[in-house]
């Protein structure tokens, strides 16, 4: 069974739920390599506070459609997506 086949909106919320730790983990697992790439190279310090950074950047980001996401439905947008007094 596909994502797309799943009604249960509990489940698509389990699903979501883990499919997020699982990005946080592997994004912590990123800047960890990152660092210790950087340290076997021995780089410049400043261009992995820029990688890091970016990748902090993209974390807030990622955390801040996570919040959006979490808002309450319009409610003048019915299940098809768009205002349904649109629709003829």
């Amino acid at each position: 069974m596909t994502i797309d086949e799943v009604e249960d909106i509990e489940v698509l919320r389990r699903a979501a739920k883990v499919l997020e730790a699982e990005n946080l983990s592997m994004s912590k697992m990123i800047v960890k390599l990152k660092r210790e790439l950087f340290e076997m190279k021995h780089g410049k310090p400043e261009q992995l506070m820029l990688q890091i950074a970016e990748l902090e950047d993209q974390l807030a980001r990622r955390n801040s459609f996570r919040i959006r996401s979490k808002r309450a439905p319009d409610p003048e947008v019915g299940k098809c997506g768009k205002a349904c007094s649109s629709i003829p």
